[in-house]
């Protein structure tokens, strides 16, 4: 009996110790909302947010920045919503340059598409703007819009702010740059 105890003792402490791992277990994060862009009005209300970060981000007596320009490549978002952060910027007092000069507050955004699949796996794919696809799977991939806007002066960053709002399938092309990119392959034999 003397024997009996501590074997029974220093056994549990051994199953104890087998249960234990230094690896974190896996936590969901709480449920709670996000936005979802429906209208143009949503990306004008989101331009009202930054075009204040922004002028909180810059020193009073400043007065001139500038807004990365659009190109034939820009989506419909992007070349919409530049026009919607330079209203609100000006509306709120800034004065926004047509050219960046030296030394000037210099703001951009980036639009990056999120799509989570049904099994919950994040996929950044271009291939989720083919047309064949869009909408295609609305119930089998659920889809997300990441928009960071950033300010640069001499190469420092002064402002970085970033929002994830859901998309709607159908709306994607309006956050597709164009064109889109043409591979061609050739095929070279001698004859």
């Amino acid at each position: 009996m003397k024997f009996v105890i501590p074997l029974v003792a220093i056994s549990l402490l051994l199953i104890g110790c087998g249960t234990h791992s230094n690896i974190p277990s896996a936590k969901t994060y709480p449920e709670n909302d996000q936005q979802k862009f429906q209208a143009t009005h949503h990306w004008d209300v989101l331009a009202e947010k930054q075009a204040e970060l922004i002028l909180a981000s810059i020193p009073s007596k400043v007065s001139d920045l500038y807004i990365k320009d659009t190109n034939v490549w820009s989506s419909p978002f992007e070349k919409a919503y530049r026009k919607l952060l330079i209203s609100q910027l000006v509306a709120k007092g800034g004065s926004v340059l047509t050219k960046p000069e030296k030394d000037t507050y210099k703001f951009s955004y980036n639009v990056q598409i999120v799509s989570r699949n049904k099994h919950g796996k994040d996929t950044f794919d271009q291939s989720d703007f083919e047309d064949s696809k869009i909408g295609k799977d609305s119930y089998e991939t659920l889809k997300e819009v990441l928009i960071t806007t950033t300010g640069i002066k001499n190469n420092v960053f002064v402002m970085s702010d970033s929002q994830i709002f859901y998309l709607i399938p159908e709306n994607l092309k309006n956050y597709r740059k164009y064109p889109r990119a043409v591979h061609v392959q050739y095929l070279i034999t001698d004859k």
